[in-house]
């Protein structure tokens, strides 16, 4: 059995549906669990419908969000079903309802509770419709609204797994005695009062792992819109090389520093259960693309990686009295840190300062800096850029670092990171 997780670029289109239908036949009724992201960029957009609605735009801004998430899923459907009395249009409506409720009923001032609630409904219209088709084209399915089988915490934007209960949920609901195949949600799960919550931006891979540990699967399958994990994102380098091989440990490090094609939280499960994910292009499967396993070196072929973070903000933050950054000091900065659930990505200290470089989450950053200034000097940098060379070589930190302000550098054995 096998787990397949497919990313919004490889279901932003009919015609991109209709190429997921080809590869699932390719399993050829081999029992596997489908898990699927929102369609394209449609995360973007119900954030910035949500933005819209939280901050009380116009009306006529909320509804050309709303218009235009409706819109770009129909005429997928429209494009996919010639039959216009097929129950995926009544479906859609109904969920479109349920949106439109949302929107017209806000009643809390707690952002994450709202964009868990709201966010979530691009994994539930793109799984709804892959499963319709499937359907459709003979390739019977069963769908399954994971949030209530994923129990977490009610960190609503970055919900931590209750794995005792979610193992129970799901091993009594994927027993595949009905069916080959499941189709359900990446990103999503729900707290023990039943709200939705999310795993974290791009948290479908995690579902995907989750699903994987807990299923026994033979191997995690990520389609992703890339030919496998490079040493650099294609996206922002002009030449890159494939990584065949990548060991457990070297995964590990390269998401926490950043790299994109993989969740951070994906490796650890699969590395408990030694599970090999499978990282390959849904425009050409036949590819191998990237094997992560227990492999005995770090990654194959041996080269540079680089990995950049945009959008950093790098906060200094010292006593007012001039007194040491000492343990007292830290251990209070910590706590704000943790009660605003910031991610720090790098931290450098002095005797009188203590430099973080964070993502610059506007409305996280905004009140942990304004809760830190009642007992600190805080001063920041913004647009800033985390580089992380992995493997680097002197030629490869030139390269990234000339004729750029350097603001902080750290270098270990095996990593060198820089803020510019």
């Amino acid at each position: 059995m096998d787990i397949l997780k497919f990313g919004g670029a490889s279901v932003k289109s009919a015609s991109a549906v209709k190429n997921l239908l080809d590869i699932i036949k390719s399993y050829n009724n081999q029992k596997i669990v489908v898990v699927i992201s929102a369609m394209g960029k449609m995360t973007n957009a119900f954030e910035k419908l949500l933005s819209n609605i939280f901050y009380e735009k116009e009306k006529l801004d909320i509804q050309n969000s709303f218009d235009s998430i409706k819109k770009y899923h129909f005429d997928i459907v429209n494009e996919l079903f010639e039959d216009n009395e097929n129950h995926i249009f009544q479906k859609l409506d109904f969920l479109f309802k349920e949106i439109n409720q949302i929107i017209e009923n806000k009643n809390t001032n707690d952002y994450s509770f709202l964009y868990a609630k709201l966010v979530s409904f691009g994994e539930i219209l793109s799984t709804t419709i892959v499963s319709y088709y499937l359907n459709s084209q003979n390739v019977n399915n069963e769908w399954i609204d994971i949030r209530k089988y994923i129990k977490t915490d009610n960190n609503y934007r970055e919900a931590k797994v209750e794995w005792e209960s979610s193992t129970s949920n799901i091993l009594k609901k994927i027993d595949f005695k009905n069916t080959s195949i499941y189709i359900t949600q990446g990103f999503i799960g729900s707290d023990n009062q039943k709200n939705t919550t999310t795993l974290g931006r791009e948290g479908s891979d995690f579902t995907g792992a989750i699903l994987s540990y807990i299923l026994d699967a033979e191997k995690f399958v990520c389609y992703k819109d890339v030919a496998g994990i490079f040493n650099a994102d294609p996206n922002v380098f002009e030449q890159t090389k494939l990584l065949s091989k990548i060991s457990y440990q070297e995964a590990i490090e390269l998401t926490y520093f950043g790299a994109k094609v993989i969740h951070q939280k994906t490796i650890k499960p699969l590395q408990n259960k030694d599970i090999p994910l499978l990282v390959k292009s849904f425009i050409e499967p036949e590819k191998t693309g990237t094997i992560i396993y227990d492999f005995d070196k770090q990654i194959e072929p041996k080269m540079p990686v680089f990995i950049i973070k945009e959008n950093q903000i790098l906060i200094s933050i010292s006593p007012k009295d001039f007194s040491f950054v000492a343990e007292k000091s830290i251990n209070i900065i910590y706590n704000y840190i943790v009660k605003h659930n910031i991610k720090v990505n790098l931290m450098q200290n002095s005797a009188l300062n203590l430099s973080i470089s964070v993502n610059n989450d506007t409305q996280k950053i905004k009140s942990f800096i304004s809760e830190l200034k009642e007992k600190f000097k805080v001063r920041y940098n913004n647009n800033l850029k985390l580089i992380t060379i992995r493997h680097y070589t002197t030629q490869a930190i030139k390269q990234m670092t000339d004729g750029k302000k350097i603001l902080i550098e750290q270098k270990s054995r095996n990593t060198v990171r820089v803020i510019c």
